[in-house]
């Protein structure tokens, strides 16, 4: 009989519950007591037992205090660790089912398990306006404050057991707190309850400002599972733990450093007013500028005029922290095993895929861009098998139950369903090309069956600038309009070929034959993006915004240039051994080709960007014409990181340069920047981008040679046209002669060891 029914039936006073109180102390007070206890016990009784008993209680003591920080939470690095031996007892149980399904088995108490990250924001701020003392308080109200917060909501739900929660320092200014056997509802209202309070660290001075993000773990097992499915790799179950530890902390890192964005925007909005407080500039340029480098408010004007309108200024914030999280997770992806880049791309896809509600009462700030109409293969894939499912499903309906008409159907519809969810989870959601995952799977197979094949990369340029600049979703136009262009020219050119999404701005295309066939492939391509109108901007366009065409810079490799590179390694001695076996596997090899064919793209996008942005700077408009003169700064801006360093004397310098003096000025500055870059590159890279080098200056020579016959035939071969030409041919062959020698002399220095 439970303990309430009994005392109501006898009619005894229900026993008080024990009440909650801070963990640390309490716990603490309870090993303060145990020693003093087992202290008085030693002066009662001395004996080697009793002083046992005291070290023991006063080692516990210690330990405990050990296992917290001065805030009075759990050290972080216990957080993996205790979570993970929870798990250690689920797959121990689970282990037969698992190894059978190859996925977690969902249990109850995931519903009911929760994690939360609070952000004590404006650290900074706090330790230079009161020094780290004032640093140091905020951390420990921060953490006090949440589990107030938490004390509070499990009394309010009824729970008094003390092990429902615990406090880790997750890192930094930022707290992990796990909640275990309480309702969605609860860890929500936790959630709340933090955000809503600002305690006052600092009298006279800004609040505290505290940010708070909730996971539950069904998330955590629905996400790993679709991965494990997906990539169709078979893990260990302490493998399949690893990976629901990992992402429980990937995800509340992406996700809370969504919400800080949001909450210091939110934070700059009130600085800005109206009235614009007094210390904007300062609080500006000291605390907050940072976080919003690299995003739509990079600089402070763009805030200002944002917050002008409530309703802008929301969804341009949710945008800029979705974007911010999509490139993280792509970035994350890039190298890493098959699993975990498809653990990757759901972690993104949950993040980043919800649709962000657009406040009412938006304005248009102008005319609606004209744009084509888009072609995009994969989309009309996904509606195909889509309305597949809906016609499969609608014939189940009016079939009676249990009938062998109906059980077909089911099965049926069963299968269309999954059709349709495998073609949506392989394919990029904007593009609708094939994903990252599925372009390592073909790459692999390709490699393990031998056949002769290869890689274009593409990089498309000034994807931030249509994004911060073009608003809205010019971006996304332009990404999927760069899809449409691959397509079609595979499609146009009838190869065996597919173009994948490999993540932010980057592409691949796969075809099958040796480079000839690349190459088919990217002059197509450039053609078609030479033909096609600029992208236009959205109505929220800036004015520094100027409508552009793609841009692309590309990249190649095939089997030929992998194996040479893969020999090249093997005979390096400065490579290490370690590194050398790494590439006897398909996946290794497959990832070597992809990073070969990058590779290749360094100094081509860097000469093209230069050659563009100097044609831009020529211009008559430049400098006379206010909005063009802006428009091109922008760009400028936007290229900071292509164009290596470049400042505007160099450009100045090139100016008065004629044609073939002014590019060969610019590629020996590019040569020398990027030599001075490569100091710092692992041997592997380093060995590797000989490799890219020989194979550029091989494909440079033969374009020269056939612009010097042309000239000859025309000209006769003592036009200065032709001289330079065939001076520049001299000069690359001088240069690759050079690699091959140092290549000769590293291969023989490793025969020798």
């Amino acid at each position: 009989m439970p303990d309430e029914e009994r005392q109501e039936q006898s009619g005894e006073a229900p026993a008080a519950a024990p009440e909650l109180g801070r963990k640390f102390e309490s716990r603490m007070s309870e090993l303060d007591a145990e020693v003093a206890r087992r202290e008085e016990e030693a002066r009662a009784t001395p004996g080697e037992d009793a002083e046992t008993s005291l070290r023991i209680s006063k080692k516990e003591r210690e330990l405990y205090l050990f296992q917290h920080d001065n805030t009075g939470a759990k050290a972080g690095g216990l957080w993996g660790a205790e979570f993970a031996k929870r798990l250690e007892g689920r797959f121990a149980e689970d282990g037969e089912g698992f190894e059978k399904t190859g996925a977690i088995a969902p249990r109850p108490e995931d519903k009911t398990t929760h994690t939360l990250i609070v952000n004590v924001g404006e650290l900074d701020r706090f330790n230079t306006e009161g020094g780290h003392e004032a640093g140091d308080r905020a951390l420990e109200k921060g953490a006090e404050t949440a589990e107030t917060r938490v004390l509070e909501i499990l009394r309010q739900a009824g729970v008094t057991d003390p092990d429902k929660y615990d406090i880790y320092r997750f890192g930094g200014n930022d707290f992990l707190v796990e909640l275990r056997g309480v309702e969605k509802k609860t860890a929500l209202g936790l959630r709340d309850s933090v955000e809503e309070s600002r305690p006052e660290i600092i009298p006279g001075k800004d609040p505290l400002p505290l940010t708070a993000i909730e996971l539950s773990q069904e998330n955590i097992v629905v996400i790993v599972n679709e991965a494990l499915v997906e990539s169709g790799v078979e893990v260990t179950p302490k493998e399949a733990r690893d990976l629901m530890i990992d992402t429980t902390r990937r995800l509340a890192t992406v996700v809370a450093d969504m919400a800080k964005f949001r909450t210091r925007a939110e934070r700059m909005k009130e600085k800005i007013g109206p009235p614009p407080a007094a210390d904007l500039g300062e609080f500006w340029s000291k605390f907050m500028q940072k976080t919003f480098k690299g995003s739509e408010f990079e600089k402070l004007e763009s805030l200002k005029e944002a917050a002008k309108d409530e309703a802008i200024f929301a969804v341009t914030v949710a945008e800029a922290a979705r974007k911010m999280a999509e490139r993280e997770f792509a970035e994350s992806a890039k190298y890493e095993s098959s699993v975990r880049r498809v653990l990757y791309e759901k972690l993104s896809s949950h993040v980043t895929r919800r649709e962000i509600e657009i406040p009412e009462g938006i304005v248009s700030a102008g005319e609606k861009p004209k744009r084509e109409k888009l072609e995009l293969s994969g989309k009309a894939a996904i509606a195909e098998k889509q309305k597949a499912t809906k016609e499969a499903a609608a014939a189940v309906e009016g079939l009676p139950a249990g009938s062998p008409e109906r059980t077909r159907a089911e099965v049926a519809a069963r299968e269309a369903d999954l059709d349709f969810q495998i073609e949506k989870a392989k394919r990029d959601g904007l593009t609708g090309l094939p994903g990252r995952r599925e372009y390592y799977r073909q790459l692999e197979k390709k490699i393990a069956n031998g056949e002769k094949s290869g890689v274009v990369f593409v990089d498309m340029a000034f994807l931030k600038f249509f994004d911060k600049e073009g608003k809205g979703d010019t971006g996304d136009y332009a990404l999927q309009k760069a899809a449409e262009i691959m397509e079609r020219a595979i499609k146009e050119l009838k190869l065996e070929a597919t173009a994948f999404r490999y993540g932010g701005d980057e592409f691949t295309i796969q075809f099958s034959g040796d480079e000839t066939v690349g190459k088919k492939i990217i002059e197509k391509a450039a053609g078609l993006a030479a033909d096609m109108a600029p992208v236009a901007g959205s109505e929220k366009a800036t004015s520094r915004f100027k409508p552009e065409r793609l841009q692309f810079n590309y990249g190649m490799a095939d089997t030929k240039l992998l194996g040479d590179a893969v020999r090249a390694v093997e005979k390096d001695p400065e490579v290490s051994v370690g590194q050398k076996e790494k590439l006897s596997s398909d996946n290794a090899r497959a990832e070597l080709m992809t990073k070969l064919a990058d590779l290749g793209i360094e100094d081509q996008k860097a000469e093209n960007r230069l050659r563009f942005i100097g044609r831009l700077l020529r211009a008559k408009e430049y400098g006379k014409d206010a909005k063009y003169t802006s428009q091109v700064d922008a760009l400028i801006a936007y290229s900071e990181k292509a164009i290596l360093g470049a400042t505007k004397e160099d450009f100045d310098r090139w100016g008065t340069m004629k044609g073939t003096e002014r590019i060969e000025a610019i590629r020996g500055f590019v040569a020398e920047k990027l030599a001075e870059k490569g100091k710092d590159k692992e041997h592997l890279d380093k060995s590797l981008g000989v490799e890219i080098r020989l194979a550029t200056l091989e494909k440079q020579v033969e374009h020269v040679e056939k612009v010097a016959d042309r000239f000859g035939r025309l000209y006769g071969k003592e036009h200065a046209k032709v001289v330079e030409l065939e001076g520049r041919i001299r000069k690359m062959e001088q240069e690759r002669e050079e690699l091959i020698r140092a290549r000769g002399k590293a291969a023989e220095l490793a025969k020798a060891a």
